[in-house]
């Protein structure tokens, strides 16, 4: 699995061309597990406008190379975790997603969120977890949250 970086333009407009040309690129040069707005770093400082923009040339390219797309989901809030996954997914319920559920992020989803998320959204098809508890990671793997 590999990131296709995205390129934006001086005035941070996207540029569909090259970014429609870098993941036919690497689709064609047999990379075909790309995904965005993960550990890169580009999700953190868009717009709505712009993630979707960005993410429907993703999905659309992806999509021609016969390759399926996977768009990451970045840091949360408490109050925020359920709505931002509700509208997320349920905006794009013909996408799957990975949630990157990283330490550095000062807020881990649970098990117990995942499984009610995953009940919910059966698009959300994987979580990639950091952490030091590994009373974390069997809670996970025992419930299975539907996303394994």
């Amino acid at each position: 699995m590999g990131t296709a970086v995205v390129p934006w333009r001086a005035e941070y407009a996207l540029d569909k061309a090259l970014f429609r040309h870098e993941i036919a690129t690497l689709i064609q040069a047999d990379y075909p597990n790309l995904y965005i707005f993960g550990t890169a770093g580009q999700g953190y400082a868009v717009e709505d406008t712009q993630f979707e923009q960005v993410a429907r040339v993703f999905v659309d390219e992806m999509r021609t190379g016969h390759a399926e797309p996977m768009i990451g989901v970045i840091s949360l809030e408490d109050a925020e975790v359920r709505s931002f996954f509700d509208t997320l997914l349920g905006r794009f319920e013909d996408c799957k997603f990975l949630h990157y559920n990283l330490l550095r992020t000062k807020r881990l989803v649970s098990a117990g969120e995942y499984a009610l998320i995953a009940a919910d959204h059966p698009n959300l098809v994987a979580t990639k977890n950091s952490t030091d508890s590994m009373l974390r990671v069997r809670d996970l793997v025992h419930r299975r949250c539907n996303i394994f």
